[in-house]
């Protein structure tokens, strides 16, 4: 989970080279939106180091003398965040497989964004390819929070607010949503007609 939140933090990074220079004049037209989208790629950038720091064992250490404090409210939660511990101890003693897992989540935190990209096109989007790296990233981060079923609302409303900051007409914002969320639908019946197919094909050669 930290090595799929570092890569989808390092999505937005890789887009900062094409962003307009921050505090670009508002009589170019460009100012209010290149803003926004460096505010972004700077919380995209806190993150990413948060996440790397936790795996240098310095942080280990620092956590081993908060979980006894933490026992003192909840077993429960201090031995989850032992466990926690422990298995981001052992990962950091292995760089090799870090990087390997990490640039395959990369490539994986990736997919969505083209997908989002690739939907966009259709719709009269008008705006510059390299939002979607830093607007899509944030909006999936933000959808995982348990405030709504399947981040329902909450994806929709934050496509419509950054999308919109960007120039993006709030009817086009909110059809670019439905559809991500129609074809994450799609994907997901084709998923389960696979499963009930090959499980089907299982029961019966057992039979047999």
């Amino acid at each position: 989970r930290l090595l799929g939140l570092a890569s989808l933090c390092a999505v937005g990074l890789m887009a900062a080279p094409f962003v307009p220079s921050f505090g670009t004049p508002r009589d170019a037209g460009m100012g209010s939106e290149a803003d926004l989208a460096w505010w972004l790629i700077a919380g995209s950038g806190v993150v990413f180091v948060v996440v790397l720091a936790a795996l240098h064992p310095l942080s280990h250490r620092l956590g081993r003398n908060l979980i006894e404090p933490l026992r003192r409210i909840s077993d429960r939660l201090a031995d989850t965040a032992d466990r926690g511990l422990s298995a981001v101890s052992a990962m950091s003693r292995r760089p090799r497989l870090i990087a390997q897992a990490f640039s395959l989540s990369l490539v994986c935190q990736w997919l969505p964004v083209c997908g989002v990209l690739a939907l966009s096109q259709p719709l009269d989007t008008s705006i510059d390819w390299y939002w979607f790296p830093v607007i899509v990233p944030f909006v999936m981060a933000l959808s995982l929070l348990p405030v709504s079923v399947g981040g329902a609302g909450v994806r929709e409303s934050l496509y419509v607010a950054l999308f919109g900051a960007a120039g993006m007409r709030p009817e086009v914002a909110l059809s670019l949503s439905l559809s991500v969320v129609a074809a994450n639908l799609v994907w997901g019946l084709l998923g389960l007609a696979l499963f009930v197919f090959s499980r089907r094909n299982s029961v019966s050669g057992q039979k047999k």
